[in-house]
């Protein structure tokens, strides 16, 4: 009995491992084809960012992630076979619709890790401060909370407590690109600063374990707002997608009840609509993804873009775009660091390219098969071949000067479509800015207070723990060295954000009152911060919530209104003019 176990334990093992060497050689197999690799490099990314570890485990959880999607995209698949005729409109709906499902899912699969991690980053705040508290060392600390630590968190205060023992700046410079949650960074700087330059005790209690606390207390409030936000957005998507999949079911049923409505559902009407309602649908769930997380979690891979934009010719036609209007393209450098983008200047420009090229051959496509749809709805009754003569542009039914207008048109407002998303996502960039700001505050608080502490040292760690303000901090460090006075004064003016203007006043103070007087009211507005940061989460979620539900309703509204309702009522009109016409001709 317990052989004959083993031999179906063992069976069951060589079986786990021949489908995992099967999925691993079919991952190996389209990482080496350019079009597969940036989304597996994506997908992998992914991985590395929620749990840094081994190169085994990484592939084996890409490979688990990856086949999940694949599951979602067949069924999704399977779904739209059985609601949608095979047409080739329907195959172009559903090819969108797979990487609708890609996009989404990846995004739910972030957000859901990004939210278990900071769970579990707090719950680790709490174990590392009482160990601190018994041992009053910082490397003890967070060896002794690794072992109450969970596995996500544990593999990236691991990386952390590696990190710790780096002195080279490349070294440190690379851990902070690799860092997944702001708040790891600013706790690195907290122990690394306690490590380097000690603990300091200001109103009889620990820097250290303050700064703790309030980070916690920040996490806290950050899990609340996203909790908050998921419930105010449940129910959205499918409010958003799901009337898609009863276009066809509106059209038979119509067409059942009135068959002369055929000829606005299978005519240009009917193919407009759809199209109108498809590229509705994409753009409600892009600003409902966005109002959910507007910052970029993990950043992409554009390797498509990347090979493209090295060829010569190409990149020689690029360069020569962004020099002739080279104002303006700094301002898109600076707005595309301002939102963290995986897109560089020259990138940026080809995807401007590429998505106007996109839109003007769905608008030739568009022009071409609404010329031929109207050609065929003459001869519902008895199949013809068309001949090239036949298909001709008739005044009475499509107008000649709107397609043409909309050739040109169309893909003018798509190629700006990436200027507009980034300059929204650069002026929503203010809750950013304030985390940015309030992190900073928690890296003065631990370094004020530390005796023979220098202004220099101070701005090499702010711009070590910025993003946002870290290229105007660089450029301030060294010419602080030159002239101190002027160095602070100019990043002062530069700055526009009024509570980052007001660190950097402090910092000019400092230097007639000393450091530690000119930030003696650090720790009472990083505390107030935190509690004006909870009420504004509040009218925040509120407000994007109440934006969310409203934008959700218009996929709906388009096909009850444009899609059902209109057809009837011009069909009705039709038929009233028709019938008052003859009672004329009859009197």
């Amino acid at each position: 009995m317990n052989r004959s176990y083993r031999n179906k334990q063992d069976r069951m093992r060589f079986t786990k491992e021949r489908r995992k060497n099967r999925l691993f050689g079919i991952y190996s197999y389209l990482e080496q084809i350019p079009i597969f690799s940036g989304f597996l490099y994506k997908a992998r990314r992914i991985q590395e960012w929620y749990t840094p570890g081994e190169e085994e485990q990484i592939r084996n959880r890409t490979i688990k992630y990856l086949r999940t999607e694949c599951i979602y995209e067949i069924l999704f698949l399977l779904l739209a076979c059985f609601v949608w005729n095979a047409t080739l409109e329907r195959i172009i709906m559903i090819g969108i619709g797979i990487y609708l499902v890609h996009a989404i899912y990846q995004f739910i699969y972030i957000r859901k890790r990004y939210y278990q991690l900071l769970v579990e980053l707090e719950q680790y705040l709490v174990v590392v401060r009482n160990e601190y508290q018994n041992c009053g060392m910082v490397e003890e600390a967070l060896q002794e909370s690794l072992w109450d630590s969970n596995h996500a968190i544990g593999s990236h205060i691991r990386q952390l407590y590696e990190a710790l023992e780096w002195e080279e700046q490349e070294e440190l410079q690379q851990y902070k690109e690799n860092v997944s949650i702001s708040y790891l960074l600013t706790f690195f700087i907290l122990c690394k600063s306690c490590m380097t330059y000690g603990d300091t005790y200001v109103s009889g209690g620990s820097s250290f374990l303050k700064n703790i606390g309030h980070m916690k207390d920040e996490i806290h409030n950050e899990l609340l707002y996203r909790k908050r936000l998921a419930h105010r957005f449940s129910g959205v998507l499918f409010v958003t997608v799901f009337p898609v999949f009863f276009l066809d079911f509106i059209r038979n049923w119509s067409v059942w009840n009135l068959p002369e409505l055929i000829r606005y559902y299978d005519g240009s009407y009917g193919i407009l609509m759809k199209c109108l309602i498809c590229f509705v649908t994409v753009m409600v769930l892009e600003i409902n993804r966005y109002l959910l997380e507007p910052k970029i979690l993990v950043k992409g891979f554009h390797p498509c873009l990347e090979a493209i934009s090295k060829r010569k010719s190409i990149q020689h036609f690029l360069l020569h775009v962004i020099h002739k209007r080279e104002n303006v393209w700094e301002a898109i450098h600076r707005k595309l660091q301002i939102v963290s983008s995986s897109y560089n200047v020259v990138t940026f420009l080809l995807l401007k390219m590429l998505c106007g090229l996109s839109a003007w051959l769905a608008m030739v496509w568009l022009s071409v098969t609404l010329i031929v749809r109207e050609n065929l709805l003459e001869y519902t009754i008895q199949p013809i071949t068309l001949l090239q003569d036949e298909i001709t542009l008739r005044g009475s039914d499509i107008q000649c000067i709107p397609l043409v207008l909309g050739c040109i048109i169309v893909p003018i407002l798509v190629y700006w479509i990436p200027n507009l998303l980034l300059t929204i996502k650069a002026g929503c960039k203010n809750r950013d800015l304030e985390e940015e700001t309030m992190s900073l505050q928690a890296i003065l608080i631990m370094l004020t207070p530390i005796p023979k502490m220098t202004i220099e040292i101070m701005l090499e760690w702010l711009c070590y723990g910025s993003n946002l303000f870290q290229q105007a901090l660089l450029d301030c460090s060294e010419q602080y060295v030159q002239d101190q006075e002027k160095a602070l004064e100019e990043l002062y003016e530069t700055m526009t954000y009024i509570p980052f203007r007001q660190l950097i006043k402090n910092l000019e103070v400092s230097d007639r009152i000393g450091i530690y007087q000119a930030f003696e009211e650090l720790p009472a507005d990083y505390a107030y911060t935190i509690e004006k940061r909870k009420q504004d989460n509040e009218i925040n979620t509120d407000d994007r919530g109440a934006v969310g539900q409203f934008v959700s309703f218009f996929p709906l509204g388009m096909v009850i209104g444009g899609y059902l309702i209109i057809p009837f009522v011009l069909e009705s009109i039709t038929q009233f003019l028709s019938y008052v016409s003859q009672m004329q001709s009859i009197t």
